[in-house]
């Protein structure tokens, strides 16, 4: 018997090493993540990062932060870190293991541990953009000469030149940002082969924006956007006039939503026709537009985008444009 309590005994222990081993070495392991400190890091910003991702998301930040801090016992000011310091980004231990017991992560630092935490980014930000695009616009006519009639016509911008800004406030979940552009339309051939010049388009548009913590890399969108675009005069074309354009003013309230996937961004967005002016009617209607980009070499980025109008103005006129191009962050 006693023999026996002793063999129990000694497997307990063995089985209880067996843990606490494989617990530290944990510590080791390719899951755990270590960040080294860069110059101009701070610690807020760092676990800003971490905790809109993984499944730390759904912790309240202020909790986050203490939690981060019960991760690095071996850091004594985390508001004096320097460049070269590293710390825990992940747990270097199971709960049942007091982190105190953690070893300092540069005695464990490897190729394999160390990762990078994107930075938030400045506050601030400014782009400047190009895109070239062409748009198809099919409208459904009712003449006194050929009844329903399908119209169509294209209209080719080679040059759309704008600027994106973007404000950043509080714990930088919170943003404000806005755009202006201008397209230049080159003549447009009508179905019955005669030309006419089209004046340019504008647009500009201002959005709240939020990052969703539940979800990485989402974040959804909210405002206003203004459109002065041309239509024509179909309807007097199949009577027999000449082709004129018609311009329209429009405001939308837009809602949209973003997802980032490394360096790679997409957004969609839906915008509701609030009102309208045109001297030959009201306009109303509605959008969506469909966005996509890269970043392919430091501040450059190459982008494409799909746009769809659907308009009475006053008939209905379905407006689709494709187009691609580029930005650069100043």
């Amino acid at each position: 018997m006693h023999l026996k309590k002793i063999k129990l005994n000694s497997l307990l222990v063995v089985f209880i090493a067996l843990i606490l081993a494989h617990s530290y070495a944990l510590s080791s392991d390719k899951d755990l993540k270590i960040y080294v400190i860069r110059k101009d890091d701070n610690f807020k910003s760092i676990v800003e990062k971490i905790h809109s991702s993984g499944p730390y998301r759904n912790q309240k930040f202020e909790d986050f932060v203490n939690t981060v801090k019960d991760w690095n016992r071996h850091v004594e000011n985390f508001e004096n870190l320097k460049d070269g310091d590293t710390i825990y980004v992940s747990s270097p231990f199971p709960p049942h293991i007091d982190y105190k017991y953690a070893p300092n992560p540069k005695q464990i630092e490897s190729r394999s541990n160390v990762v990078t935490v994107p930075k938030l980014g400045d506050k601030e930000s400014l782009n400047v953009f190009y895109m070239a695009s062409i748009g198809t616009f099919t409208e459904d006519v009712n003449s006194a000469k050929r009844g329903m009639t399908t119209a169509q016509t294209k209209q080719k911008s080679p040059a759309t030149l704008g600027v994106a800004a973007n404000r950043k406030f509080g714990d930088r979940y919170w943003s404000v940002a806005s755009s202006a552009y201008i397209s230049y339309m080159n003549d447009s051939v009508s179905v019955l082969g005669q030309k006419v010049k089209i004046p340019p388009e504008i647009g500009i548009n201002a959005y709240f924006e939020r990052y969703l913590n539940f979800i990485h890399g989402f974040k959804y969108y909210l405002g206003f956007d203004f459109e002065k675009f041309s239509t024509f005069n179909t309807s007097e074309i199949l009577q027999g006039s000449d082709i004129v354009t018609k311009q329209n003013y429009m405001f939308f309230f837009t809602l949209g939503i973003s997802k980032e996937f490394g360096r790679f961004f997409t957004k969609a967005s839906y915008s509701k026709g609030l009102t309208g002016y045109s001297k030959h009617g009201k306009p109303r209607g509605d959008k969506f537009i469909l966005f996509a980009g890269v970043n392919v070499w430091k501040k450059w980025s190459v982008q494409a985008f799909y746009k769809h109008h659907y308009i009475s103005a006053p008939c209905d006129v379905k407006i689709t444009r494709y187009g691609a191009g580029f930005s650069y962050t100043l």
